[in-house]
């Protein structure tokens, strides 16, 4: 009984021994996709501030552009 309890334990030592392995491999591939999504959000958030820098702009000109047609 001992040795199949031996065994049983070698076993289950294994089994974890592969999920840990595993694991850590899956948390690798987490940390780079979350790194990647973090390079990601920060070129979208560049871009939504040169759209909104451009649209300020337009806006501007838009108003002057008003103001000259109403001098006219």
């Amino acid at each position: 009984e001992m040795e199949q309890l031996k065994v049983h334990c070698g076993k289950q030592s294994e089994e974890l021994s592969q999920l840990v392995v595993e694991l850590r491999r899956e948390n690798q591939e987490l940390v780079e996709k979350y790194n990647q999504l973090t390079v990601e959000m920060k070129e979208a958030k560049e871009i939504i501030e040169q759209l909104q820098d451009t649209k300020y702009a337009f806006n501007a000109k838009e108003r002057q552009a008003q103001k000259l047609s109403r001098q006219l």
